[in-house]
């Protein structure tokens, strides 16, 4: 029996699909056991990276750590365990750069298996008024100016996070500008 320790962070959204997937996965593997230990969201995204390391074989963490994991080659690069087409796969099934930020180096060193990201919502009752959702960040500012005629108002998150997020959202691809947010987002 081949026993793998897993370490995910402690939060209902990282490690329900994680324990829901292990009884299929050994099902299909015979002779695999995987135990999901958890840590705190804290450590998750302020922990030391290499602390933990040496007493798993399987850890969920943050992008942000991809710089120190690649550098110090402190985990093996995932894509030594994909095909070709796997990873055409991944990559094409994740949210926006999310496979791009577990790369580095010209490796991919793990699996964007969830994106903390900014997505839109609507309310089709709301919507029906106005048309089709908007595509785009110049149809969401071409709504907001509709819909402040008629007195309404689009929501925006504004905890602290939240309204950091949005606000980076907006700023340009640092590998395609050098201003974070060109003159002419401004003066719109």
């Amino acid at each position: 029996m081949t026993k793998l320790r897993g370490l995910a962070w402690d939060h209902r959204r990282c490690w329900g699909p994680l324990d829901a997937s292990v009884g299929p996965y050994c099902a299909n593997h015979p002779g695999l056991e995987i135990e999901w230990d958890r840590r705190s969201l804290y450590e998750f995204g302020e922990g030391a990276i290499d602390r933990v390391l040496g007493q798993y074989d399987l850890v969920v963490f943050d992008h942000p750590f991809i710089g120190e994991i690649a550098s110090g080659r402190l985990m093996v690069p995932f894509d030594e365990h994909l095909t070709g087409e796997q990873r055409q796969v991944f990559e094409r099934d994740t949210v926006g750069k999310s496979w791009q930020s577990y790369a580095r180096e010209g490796r991919q060193w793990a699996l964007p298996i969830d994106a903390a990201c900014q997505v839109a919502s609507f309310r089709p009752d709301l919507m029906a008024a106005y048309g089709d959702a908007p595509r785009s960040h110049g149809d969401v500012v071409d709504l907001g100016r509709r819909t402040r005629k008629d007195g309404k108002w689009l929501g925006l998150p504004l905890v602290p996070t939240d309204a950091m997020c949005l606000l980076l959202t907006l700023g340009d691809p640092q590998e395609e500008a050098d201003d974070f947010i060109s003159r002419d987002k401004v003066e719109r």
